[in-house]
């Protein structure tokens, strides 16, 4: 008996919202004159017609939307609009009630709202099903000088009506201003209907796509169109603003390339290396798990805002660090971190890079660089070269059993690495002399770029470590290089795989 009264209780309740529904139509037609209201209201009027079109959308999912049609969607005419509009600002006004003041929004004087509507479409973003409220005061403390609920925040019936559409509007996925990237949700959107995706710009996997992005400029008739981003999020009631940012469709642009010409290092098997992705970065950052909110949010604000908002030194320890902990050998890997450790080493203050002695940091090696830890990167390189050239068949190589601690306490690390390049040269003198003599060569030339009172210095900080991961890369990639011009033509489209020998 429970499960009966209440199942005809919800009919009971589907029938009065229908009926309220009709009534509000044959309202609407009777107060714009409207044809197109007027003949949906006949339709209703003939319990046949209405229980034929029930039949059809019998296999509808829930959720779906229905509308009605007159030769177009019967809400996409003007009369309809303009009466909704009316109707919606006179339901807001009951709520009003005799509060007044400044429209936070608008600067004007006028009614407010006691309390907002609640923005739909968050729950995948951390907010309840029914929704979030962008503006909530709903404790005592909240009460200064006799203010209660929204008083706090004063907004105009028509601001906040406003606000809540537009937002709804922008996080419905199908009209493709949403992006929900590590639990933030980024809602995109021009001043002209120019269907610009930031995103696609962002994980360009097409090196065309990426050329577009030089034939725009910011002092062009295009920064007339304006760009605008949010970041939100929800704790369950409540909305949360993490981003907002307005500026020149162009320089949204401009810095996206930038963005990719930061990111960007040589690669031994093309001349034009596909770019990397944004999900490669996420990887190189977090791992396979979930990518902390504040290091997307920091990736983004890099990428949209460019060199304004640089990484910093957070991002570059994360990266250094997952570098340690997963497998050094595996290029691909390799270069995204390089890619991302160069971007933010080139995003240092001037005095910053200067008290390190560095400068802006290339795509490719820099034979002339001097900087300790860069030069030690490049001997590590070096070192593997001559380890595998010895022990072809080795287990792990000397970058799999020192590199964590040549990176950050060299002057542990690289005594005992030459303490082992002296056994492998002699070992390689038997069987290939040209080799050993060529490495050694390369070994002496730089050992005399470092300094002679303190070659290998105790401890290496974030930046330094930074450089020596890219002096290691560029390096190998040089390496790579040469190998695969010296190939035979047919062979020069294969890439090693994970750990190949060089």
């Amino acid at each position: 008996p429970g499960e009966w009264t209440s199942v005809w209780s919800e009919c009971e309740k589907q029938r009065a919202h229908h009926e309220a529904f009709v009534e509000l139509l044959r309202r609407a037609a009777r107060e714009t004159g409207s044809a197109v209201l007027r003949a949906c209201t006949r339709f209703y009027d003939n319990p046949t017609e209405v229980d034929r079109a029930r039949a059809a959308f019998s296999d509808a999912r829930p959720g779906s939307v229905i509308s009605l049609s007159v030769k177009g969607p019967v809400v996409e005419k003007r009369s309809v609009q303009a009466f909704w509009k009316l109707h919606y600002e006179g339901a807001l006004s009951q709520r009003t009630g005799k509060a007044t003041g400044e429209c936070l929004v608008s600067g004007q004087m006028g009614p407010t709202l006691p309390t907002h509507e609640r923005v739909k479409g968050v729950a995948g973003l951390g907010g309840e099903h029914s929704g979030a409220a962008l503006m909530s005061f709903d404790k005592e403390a909240f009460c200064s000088y006799g203010w209660e609920q929204s008083q706090n925040s004063p907004v105009s019936p028509r601001a906040a009506m406003a606000y809540v559409l537009a937002l709804n509007h922008l996080l419905n996925s199908e009209n493709r201003h949403r992006r929900d990237i590590g639990g933030i949700g980024f809602l995109s959107w021009t001043n002209r209907k120019l269907g610009f995706d930031w995103y696609t710009w962002l994980d360009a996997g097409d090196p065309r796509e990426i050329a577009l992005m030089s034939r725009y400029h910011p002092r062009s008739r295009r920064r007339r169109t304006r760009f605008f981003m949010a970041g939100i999020s929800a704790n369950g009631g409540r909305l949360r603003l993490h981003y907002w940012v307005t500026d020149s469709l162009a320089r949204v642009k401009m810095n996206l390339r930038d963005w990719h010409d930061q990111l960007r290092v040589d690669w031994p098997w093309a001349h034009n290396p596909p770019p990397i992705r944004f999900r490669q970065i996420e990887q190189a950052v977090a791992g396979h798990g979930s990518t902390p909110g504040y290091c997307t949010l920091a990736l983004i604000r890099r990428a949209v805002e460019g060199a304004a908002q640089p990484l910093g030194l957070a991002i570059l320890a994360r990266v250094l660090q997952r570098l340690r902990c997963t497998q050094v050998s595996d290029m691909v890997q390799l270069r995204v971190a390089a890619g991302l450790i160069r971007l933010c080493l080139n995003d240092l203050p001037g005095r910053q890079k200067a008290k390190r002695g560095m400068t802006e940091i290339g795509a490719g090696l820099n034979p002339a660089c001097r900087v300790p830890a860069y030069v030690c990167g490049r001997l590590m390189a070096e070192y593997e070269s001559l380890h595998r050239a010895s022990s072809p068949d080795m287990n792990a190589s000397v970058v799999d059993r020192y590199f964590a601690l040549a990176s950050t306490c060299p002057g542990a690390a690289f005594p005992r690495i030459a303490g082992l390049a002296r056994y492998h040269l002699r070992t390689l003198r038997h069987e290939n002399a040209a080799a050993a003599y060529a490495i050694e060569r390369r070994l002496t030339e730089l050992h005399q770029l470092l300094p002679p009172a303190c070659p290998y210095p105790a401890r290496f900080g974030v930046e330094e470590q930074g450089l020596f991961v890219l002096g290691y890369y560029q390096r190998k990639a040089c390496s790579l290089a040469q190998a695969v011009n010296r190939r035979p033509r047919h062979d020069s489209s294969s890439q090693p795989g994970r750990g190949e020998a060089e």
